[in-house]
């Protein structure tokens, strides 16, 4: 099932034959039934816009054409869980100017749970369901700027600390 965020509405599109009309019926537990008709061009193809509310809806996709009595039937169910919240990303651990012994860093932090999350512009940090992500990456002997990026879509919003790196004699 698809997790939707943002406005309240979703873009249902795809082929079938030519000239079709396709019918778009959705509902949710907080809406009745309602439908929407749109007709597909030349080639086929069609896209109509439908509502959503917060929590599950359920859209039922029939194509119908007019040489002929038979229907196709596609059911899809969305998730919209409303806005989504702004982009933010935060550093939580080492904290910005430690000095460390080990070569080997583990750094943390929180973003949003669907964003991109890159540290030091090679390793990918993908965060878990509640927004937290992690990376581990090789220091080099005195200060390491370590620079992470949350992204998502044309989004993207960034954070940096400094770690210095004392090998121990």
């Amino acid at each position: 099932m698809a997790i939707i965020y943002g406005p309240p509405v979703t873009v249902v599109s795809g082929s079938t034959l030519p000239w079709s009309i396709v019918e778009l019926i959705y509902s949710s537990s907080a809406f009745p039934e309602r439908d929407v008709r749109v007709q597909a061009d030349a080639a086929g193809n069609y896209a109509g816009t439908v509502p959503l509310y917060e929590g599950i809806n359920v859209i039922e996709v029939i194509g119908y054409h007019g040489s002929s009595s038979q229907q196709q039937r596609q059911f899809l169910q969305v998730n919209y869980e409303g806005s989504q919240a702004e982009l933010t990303l935060t550093i939580t651990d080492p904290p910005d100017g430690s000095t460390v012994t080990n070569r080997l860093l583990t750094v943390t932090g929180f973003t949003a749970p669907d964003a991109e999350v890159v540290v030091s512009g090679l390793i990918p940090a993908p965060p878990d369901p509640t927004g937290q992500w992690m990376a581990s990456l090789l220091l080099q002997p005195g200060v390491n700027a370590i620079r992470v990026v949350a992204s998502r879509g044309e989004e993207a919003t960034e954070a940096a600390i400094t770690v210095t790196y004392q090998p121990d004699p």
